[in-house]
């Protein structure tokens, strides 16, 4: 058995049965019936009744907790905080992490029940839960007289083993058996704090941190203040015109400087954590209101000086393949990088935010909300640079996630024919349809939105003024759909940028074609026939007809149903499933084309 088998799910059987230390006997209808996660963890009595709710076999959970050397669980290092200075990680090995994963999830799900029958819940709470983010917390103090901002010292250094042991044993929504009680303090924590880089240190900081909210929340309800929390960072505001004593006291000598109150400080002690006082603010109407680092004056936006300095970033990056990045160290000058990733970072929380991501599209036209246009036009830009222009290797466009699949699989088990796509590794990236760029990019699955790429092309990249270092190519099926979406646009640009017609049709020859810059078209080769032809058509025919649960593929049935299999499906069920026994030689010619357009891109 290898090491990572140890934490694999079970299989279980119909005959399996267990004896809990009470005496009272369970039967496999115990873990497969419609009890309610929370109620099986209430009902398990042993380290092994965890392990099978967890989905790991109660070896694998012994070997993750205890043969696994001490010094080989964890690995830490540093990462430098927005505010200054280093925060340490400590990332758990793949064992562990495994097993944490899986806490994790049966954790939210118990929160998820919890917060049904208790829904007020949900409106405190911001940090770590889906759907919540900085930005609805912040949403709850918007335009608002004065805004009170506490900060909790070591959030999660400050819930140790015991504190974590004795919650799930004692808190009323839990009441576990205390050896499993014991078993998940195990899983959850290293050198005797929630670990930050587990898995499951959120979900189980934000249930013992609910003990806090509870108190705070009275306070806020009995003062008329709101009260919302996100991780660490608390915070107060009301619109009556004095704050009240009992959440922060105005310094007599210093009107400008406040202090948490004695009342407030205490009962933040009573639930087990202490005040950074470094970290405490008053922001009054009239000047810059922040909540979770966000201005929450007249609505939640970002700093301005934010959002220009990540303009400048851009520019400089788009001119210069490069950005100035501010040194976390104070005294120290900027450093020149080029890794996109941080700068990515920032145009995705400005995004976020200015186009408020987490209102629904009824919400925003009940506000008569209107996301700025720039917002859109720079992120848009930089993921154009990203993906079209700074590419590290050649990129092929799809029209959809299955056909990734396909090229992905059928060029490893072809690698020793086409080397300019697999050597020793995969040679080419694929345009992966993240939600990011549907929306922003407006490449979305299908024809439409490669054909406005093709459009729009020449003019976007323009905007580096100089040529990139590898080729964009997309690939396209020979049929009706490209012939309506793509085949007119894409002689339209070549005869615009290379002022020459190009023949393109599904009757026309198996060819790749240069739209200009290094943009290329390839559609699927119809070998020959002159007839319309898709992707999946390269595969052998006993293929296209393989039975799975009684399903075969049906091309016309993009997501199948309960009597056929639709395209994403076929792909992983049948394709990557049964690749070793594929003949993926259907294929050749279409790969002849990527690789003849990227050879030609070279020799330009």
């Amino acid at each position: 058995m290898t090491e990572m088998s140890r934490v694999l799910p079970l299989r279980y059987n119909s005959l399996s049965l267990a004896t809990s230390r009470r005496g009272v006997l369970t039967s496999f209808s115990f873990w497969v019936s419609k009890m309610s996660t929370l109620q099986k963890l209430k009902n398990a009595r042993t380290r092994s009744d965890l392990a099978k709710i967890l989905g790991v076999t109660p070896s694998g959970l012994t070997y993750a907790l205890f043969v696994i050397p001490q010094e080989a669980k964890y690995h830490k290092f540093q990462i430098p905080k927005r505010s200054g200075g280093h925060r340490e990680i400590s990332a758990p090995n793949s064992h562990i992490k495994l097993v944490q994963r899986r806490l994790a999830s049966k954790l939210y799900e118990c929160t998820k029940e919890i917060e049904n029958a208790q829904p007020n819940r949900k409106k405190v709470t911001h940090g770590f839960q889906p759907g919540r983010s900085i930005i609805t917390n912040a949403d709850r103090h918007k335009n608002r007289r004065y805004v009170f901002n506490v900060d909790v010292k070591d959030f999660f250094d400050s819930i140790n083993f015991g504190r974590v042991r004795g919650f799930f044993n004692k808190d009323r929504e839990f009441l576990l058996d205390k050896e499993i009680c014991t078993a998940i303090a195990q899983i959850a924590c290293w050198e005797n704090s929630l670990p930050q880089g587990s898995p499951c240190s959120p979900v189980i900081s934000n249930l013992i941190g609910h003990i806090l909210d509870v108190k705070m929340l009275k306070l806020a309800k009995e003062s008329k203040c709101r009260y919302t929390r996100y991780a660490d960072d608390m915070t107060f505001s009301t619109n009556e015109r004095e704050f009240p004593s009992s959440i922060a006291i105005r310094d007599a000598q210093d009107p400008g400087k406040w202090s948490v109150s004695t009342k407030l400080e205490g009962l933040i002690k009573q639930a087990g954590f202490e005040i950074n006082p470094q970290k405490t603010r008053m922001q009054i109407v009239g000047s810059r209101q922040l909540a979770t680092g966000l201005v929450v004056n007249k609505k939640v936006n970002i700093k301005e000086e934010y959002c220009r300095q990540t303009r400048a970033m851009c520019n400089h990056l788009f001119k210069k393949d490069a950005y100035f990045l501010q040194n976390t160290k104070e005294g120290e000058a900027p450093k020149l990088i080029k890794n996109l990733d941080i700068l990515e970072g920032k145009l995705c929380h400005i995004h976020a935010v200015k186009t408020r991501v987490d209102l629904t599209d009824q919400q925003k036209k009940s506000r008569k909300f209107d996301p700025p246009p720039g917002t859109l036009r720079l992120y848009k830009k930089f993921l154009f640079y990203k993906n079209f222009f700074a590419q590290e290797r050649p990129l092929i466009i799809t029209e959809g996630a299955s056909d990734i699949i396909y090229l992905r699989t059928a060029i490893r088990h072809s690698k020793k024919k086409f080397p300019l796509l697999f050597d020793k590794t995969l040679q080419i990236r694929f345009l992966k349809n993240s939600k990011t760029v549907k929306e922003v990019l407006g490449l979305g699955d299908g024809c439409g939105g490669i054909g406005k790429l093709v459009a729009t092309y020449a003019k976007e990249i323009s905007a580096f003024g100089r040529p990139s270092a590898f080729p964009i190519i997309i690939l396209i099926d020979n049929d009706d759909g490209s012939k309506k979406s793509i085949f007119k646009v894409a002689k339209d640009a070549a005869k615009a940028t290379l002022k020459k017609d190009i023949e393109i049709s599904i009757e026309s020859n198996d060819c790749w074609h240069h739209l200009g810059d290094n943009l290329y078209l390839v559609k699927v080769p119809h070998g020959g026939s002159k007839s319309p032809k898709s992707i999946e058509e390269l595969f052998p025919e006993k293929w296209l007809k393989f039975s799975v649960d009684g399903k075969i593929f049906d091309p016309s049935k993009k997501h199948g149903d309960h009597t056929s299999l639709g395209k994403v499906a076929f792909a992983k069920k049948v394709v990557e499933t049964h690749a070793g026994e594929i003949d993926f030689g259907g294929f050749d010619s279409l790969f002849s084309l990527i690789e003849g357009a990227i050879a030609d891109y070279r020799k330009n």
